[in-house]
């Protein structure tokens, strides 16, 4: 007699076989004969970080609304099997890029819900398809399959930097902040249960002071993509060497920010592991990070980063922030115009002038070298463009000490910065034409420190 559970169960092996192995064969067949530029395997390597933070989230939606299941008991991630969300990952990331970025993006769409359509039906007993699955997959290719095509091309093709540098914060937040804790809980143990477990007041307080790490992180991003041009992944970086805002004080913040993240997620979650990866990330910044990052960078900005690098510490911050105006008379300090024939306007020069702040001078609207200004302005003088109203002030608070630095880059944050914008302006805080007077620069404070 035929055992079916055997037969079932030789299937699914053969079946989970073939799903590796095909993918993996095309894509080094495509790698050998193609042989794509660093660009494309960094935009391939990208694509596939996506795919797999992306589909592991996804899953919750899969189980949920019960698309589909896999017939498999062992070598899962949340329930799904890894060498198929391997395979997943080279047929949603790699494979494409490698294939032809010429070919347009929803044409790629509809090949590959094509060849989903027949190829999962295929996969019985290994994938059992319920009611709606249809509606399933097509959601996961716009969630896990398009974005992850656009974030390769754009870095190809060095285009829409803003948008880019977006989807890899969202990528990298959801592979630090919820896949690597998730493989943790499910090799060895433990969960977010442990949360509800506490009072809502401990809850609360815990991830308020994880939020100091988040805006560490979160300003840092911002400041690769607005004064450097570039983005935290170290093959897409910035063109221009970073100085400001936060790496005025440390300069590896988003190293920081990582370590301070996983530190502090072990002590919510009380779990070992995810305090050791604290430990890990840090390791891995003071060892190999830090050599090859330093070489690196000083092949590429020689005696700018050789300057930064005697000043800036590494990991502690410094409570008064650096400024390249203070080595190098070349280098002007950044400049805030404020209206002087506004009393609030000059009081809030003269709070600034009070705490002394470093590379900053404090100078009259009226006074603006090249056009009339209708709200307080920062120029970084250093070619990056001006920040006018609520982001001029936080930028300015970036000149004073840590604290308010970190209350700056908050200040900042997209939506944040809207905000805070939209409540100034309905508060009296509108813009209002400031003329120019005719005569040159003269009555300047310059603060540097």
């Amino acid at each position: 007699m035929f055992d079916f559970n055997d037969i079932f169960a030789n299937e699914i092996i053969l079946k989970r076989n073939l799903c590796l192995l095909l993918p993996s064969s095309i894509a080094l067949i495509l790698l050998a004969l193609k042989r794509p530029s660093k660009k494309i395997r960094v935009g391939a390597f990208l694509a596939s970080l996506w795919v797999l933070a992306s589909l592991v989230p996804f899953q919750v939606l899969v189980n949920y609304f019960d698309w589909w299941d896999f017939d498999v008991q062992k070598g899962t991630l949340f329930s799904i099997p890894v060498d198929l969300l391997f395979a997943w990952i080279l047929l949603w990331g790699v494979i494409p890029v490698f294939t032809s970025l010429n070919l347009r993006l929803p044409i790629w769409f509809i090949l590959m819900l094509v060849f989903d359509l027949l190829l999962m039906p295929l996969c019985f007993p290994l994938l059992k398809l319920n009611q709606n699955w249809v509606i399933g997959e097509f959601l996961a290719l716009f969630l896990c399959f398009v974005p992850a095509q656009l974030l390769a091309r754009w870095t190809i093709e060095e285009r829409h930097l803003p948008s880019r540098a977006f989807l890899q914060v969202i990528c990298f937040s959801i592979l630090f902040l919820f896949v690597i804790p998730l493989t943790i809980f499910e090799q060895i143990g433990g969960g977010w249960k442990v949360l509800f477990l506490r009072p809502k007041w401990l809850n609360s307080l815990t991830f308020q002071l994880l939020a100091i790490p988040i805006v560490l992180g979160l300003s840092a991003v911002q400041e690769f993509l607005e004064s450097g041009k570039g983005t935290p992944f170290p093959y897409d970086a910035p063109k221009k060497l970073v100085t400001t805002s936060l790496y005025a004080y440390v300069a590896n913040p988003m190293q920081l920010s990582v370590t301070l993240i996983f530190f502090g997620y072990g002590l919510i979650l009380n779990h070992f592991w995810l305090f050791f990866g604290g430990v890990v990330a840090f390791s891995y910044g003071v060892g190999l990070a830090r050599w090859d990052e330093n070489q690196e960078l000083e092949i590429r900005f020689g005696q700018e980063w050789l300057n930064y690098h005697k000043v800036v510490r590494q990991w502690l911050p410094s409570w008064r922030p650096w400024h390249a105006s203070l080595n190098n008379k070349n280098i002007f300090p950044a400049r805030l115009y404020y209206d002087e024939g506004c009393n609030q306007c000059s009081e809030l020069a003269h709070w600034f002038e009070k705490r002394n702040p470093v590379g900053l001078m404090l100078i009259p609207a009226q006074d603006h070298p090249s056009k009339d200004l209708k709200r307080l302005t920062y120029d970084p003088m250093n070619g990056n463009s001006d920040k006018s109203g609520v982001c001029a002030f936080a930028k300015a608070l970036e000149h004073i000490n840590l604290a308010w630095a970190l209350i700056g880059s908050f200040m900042r944050l997209p939506l944040i910065s809207q905000f805070l914008q939209l409540v100034s302006d309905l508060t009296d805080g509108e813009p209002r034409q400031v003329c120019r007077r005719t005569k040159t620069l003269s009555n300047t404070t310059n603060i540097d420190n």
